[in-house]
């Protein structure tokens, strides 16, 4: 009996789709924002859609379709994690705003994949990001400006916090 070849998937993460998935065109079209994983319980693919937005941060459904088409695969576009990162050089927001290099900046997206850019404000000791920020034409502007790496950014309560050293 001859072998089956395991078929290498991309890895887990956020896409943007090339082309609709045969048989979900309608609610899977090309353009839209994805997380895929390259596994499920059934073993294939799957792919999820965008459920909510919380903090310019997206919550994907539960369930979504397996994905046994290797063209919808191969026509998905990786796109860098939600997150917060820290730019590499300048950018400019009009001719005269500039955020700063090293900036530490929210990197979200719309559902069609199209990223946008929030910049914190220091609130007394905490820094808060806003629920609008900046999009450019050419996505690449945004991608090529944040740092390779997103920030960790850990969720301790206060006195947890406190015994850190």
């Amino acid at each position: 009996m001859a072998e089956q070849a395991d078929t290498e998937y991309p890895p887990c993460g956020l896409y943007i789709t090339g082309a609709g998935l045969k048989g979900h065109e309608e609610h899977l079209g090309k353009g839209l924002m994805v997380y895929f994983h390259n596994h499920s319980q059934a073993g294939p693919p799957i792919v999820l859609l965008p459920n909510t937005n919380t903090n310019n941060r997206w919550t994907f459904q539960n369930q979504g379709p397996l994905v046994q088409d290797d063209t919808f695969i191969k026509s998905l576009k990786a796109i860098p994690a939600e997150g917060f990162y820290r730019l590499a050089h300048h950018l400019h927001i009009d001719q005269n705003k500039t955020i700063p290099k090293e900036a530490l900046v929210q990197l979200g997206y719309t559902r069609t994949g199209e990223p946008i850019l929030f910049i914190p404000a220091l609130n007394g000791a905490n820094l808060s990001f806003p629920e609008t920020g900046f999009r450019w034409e050419n996505p690449q502007v945004i991608f090529e400006a944040i740092a390779k790496n997103a920030l960790r950014i850990l969720n301790i309560p206060a006195p947890e916090a406190q015994t850190l050293h």
